[in-house]
């Protein structure tokens, strides 16, 4: 009987103990939880900036597609009209029309 009650003496003094411990790094976890808390918050900002950045960067580059796209179109109306041109001295050149340039 003497050892049982040994036994739960210890079982509750260490129990006391663990507790105190507890209490004692309680603070510092808490404080802890506060920066990890923080940093999180931190790294979701970062994530939401990056994210904004990417579609504004997505808007440019589709835009820049249409500008290329209209420089594309534009070089070929005026290759197509010079070459109308060149076809149209060319026959206005000809001796047979009288015309000489």
């Amino acid at each position: 009987m003497q050892s049982w009650r040994r036994l739960a003496g210890d079982a509750i003094t260490f129990a006391q103990h663990q507790t105190r411990e507890h209490e004692r790094r309680l603070p510092q976890l808490v404080e802890q939880a506060a920066i990890t808390q923080r940093s999180f918050d931190s790294l979701q900002s970062s994530s939401e900036k990056l994210a904004r950045g990417g579609a504004r960067l997505a808007e440019t580059f589709s835009a820049l597609c249409e500008g290329a796209k209209f420089i594309s179109n534009l070089s070929s109306r005026l290759t197509s009209s010079s070459k109308a041109a060149e076809d149209t001295a060319a026959v206005l050149k000809t001796p047979e029309n009288g015309v000489s340039l």
